[in-house]
């Protein structure tokens, strides 16, 4: 199932006749009364039978008390144990050390330069809701604008835990929106009209005090819409983190989503991840552990009486 919804402005109720000009032309959403919009896809993320032997190694590994405490990933000085891997088995709740570590990848994988997005950890958008310790939202954007200035990209990405519940919010600077994308809750959901303008004042502020006087001029977010394009919906209670990785990985304001996964494809894109972070060139962390796992002797292995590189 999905949720088909309109634009909708929740600063307005529906969108400006302001803003009508734009939107529809830059953002993907499937009308009130259009036909289904998405295309079903079949074996779109199809695994190999090793890629589930890994899978299913780091999901053992995690499960022993001494073994899930060494290093699963670490890109530079930044580093995940196989417990927190762990959370890309199946039927879990993905934490926030490998929604920290999405980000970190895709940061690596194309530079801000280059992508023109930035992503935050998920403690900075947790923050930015919250409306506390705004030297810590400060930091982050001061280490985000000497990476490549916010003002001059595309998309900021917010991936946010709320209530044990994962959405995203992407502030679009070029296409002028704020952006819920959230798999369980809707515009209208009591957990969304408690949030939304909260967490976008919030951000208005913060971005007021410590980036538009580095870019020396203001951006009026007040004339931004608040979207909440049509998503696929899980069925279940703990896959939002795995959508919400999704939206980082692939949303933009002119793709159609719902057309690169389902909630069926879920389980073989959680076998993917865990092996696009794991043996990603980017993860300098000893990967024997999983390769030689199934037929090896473990005591071969050396890091694990105290070489943990």
């Amino acid at each position: 199932m999905f949720e088909r919804c309109p634009i909708i402005s929740a600063r307005g109720g529906s969108t400006t006749s302001s803003s009508a000009a734009h939107v529809p032309r830059r953002i993907v959403v499937p009308g009130r009364f259009n036909s289904d919009p998405y295309v079903p896809q079949v074996n779109r993320y199809s695994v190999t039978a090793q890629e589930r032997r890994n899978h299913l190694a780091m999901v053992q590994i995690a499960s022993h008390p001494e073994w899930c405490k060494y290093e699963a990933i670490r890109y530079e000085r930044a580093y995940c144990s196989y417990r927190n891997l762990s959370s890309l088995q199946f039927k879990s709740r993905v934490d926030n050390f490998l929604i920290l570590y999405v980000c970190r990848y895709l940061f690596n994988e194309a530079h801000p330069s280059v992508s023109k997005k930035h992503f935050f950890f998920s403690y900075i958008g947790e923050t930015i809701l919250d409306g506390t310790v705004a030297e810590i939202v400060g930091n982050a954007f001061n280490g985000a604008n000497s990476a490549f200035p916010m003002w001059r990209s595309n998309m900021l990405y917010f991936p946010i835990c709320r209530f044990n519940h994962w959405f995203s919010f992407v502030v679009c600077l070029k296409e002028r929106l704020f952006v819920f994308l959230d798999s369980l809750y809707g515009e209208f959901s009591d957990f969304h009209l408690a949030i939304h303008d909260q967490i976008v004042n919030n951000f208005t502020n913060l971005w007021d005090t410590y980036v538009s006087p580095i870019m020396r001029k203001r951006i009026d977010f007040e004339n931004f819409d608040i979207v909440y394009p049509a998503v696929r919906q899980q069925n279940n209670t703990y896959d939002c983190g795995v959508f919400s990785v999704m939206y980082m990985k692939h949303w933009t304001p002119r793709t159609p989503i719902g057309n690169l996964f389902t909630q069926a494809d879920i389980d073989n894109i959680r076998i993917k991840l865990a092996n696009e972070l794991y043996f990603s060139t980017f993860n300098t962390a000893h990967k024997s552990l999983v390769t030689n796992f199934f037929g090896a002797e473990l005591d071969n292995f050396s890091f694990l009486s105290g070489d943990r590189k």
